[in-house]
């Protein structure tokens, strides 16, 4: 009967070859870090995303201002040209201006007068002679 029941002392080697498995409780620790991590690296995508997105809205912001501060002086050099007769510069000017706004008003009455008096001014004639 000693046979049949295995006794205390007795134990049996399994020699399939298998490799052991790792607790569980070490498997959950890793689960648990790799979910951390995975979490960590989505917030600082997310708040790279977010600063790069706050850095192209500012850049547009910018560039607007810098934009709008070049129009205004172009249309005060062009009313400048015109006081002084340089109505084809003042006309170079304000087409720059109508490129980017079109629908400027004080840009397009400028144009109108600068072109005006392009046609007004006399051009100096030159006499042939004979010789």
């Amino acid at each position: 009967m000693s046979d049949v029941l295995p006794q205390p002392g007795d134990q049996k080697q399994e020699s399939t070859g298998a490799p052991r498995r790792a607790p569980r409780h070490t498997m959950r620790v890793l689960g648990v870090l790799l979910i951390t991590v995975s979490l960590l690296s989505g917030l600082y995508l997310l708040v790279g995303y977010l600063g790069w997105q706050s850095g192209q809205a500012q850049m547009r912001e910018r560039q607007d201002t810098q934009q709008a501060e070049q129009i205004t002086r172009q249309v005060s050099l062009a009313e400048e040209n015109i006081a002084q007769g340089s109505y084809n510069l003042a006309l170079r000017r304000l087409e720059w201006v109508l490129t980017r706004v079109p629908e400027h008003p004080q840009a397009i009455i400028l144009r109108e007068t600068a072109q005006t008096l392009l046609n007004i001014t006399p051009t100096p004639q030159t006499a042939v002679t004979l010789t």
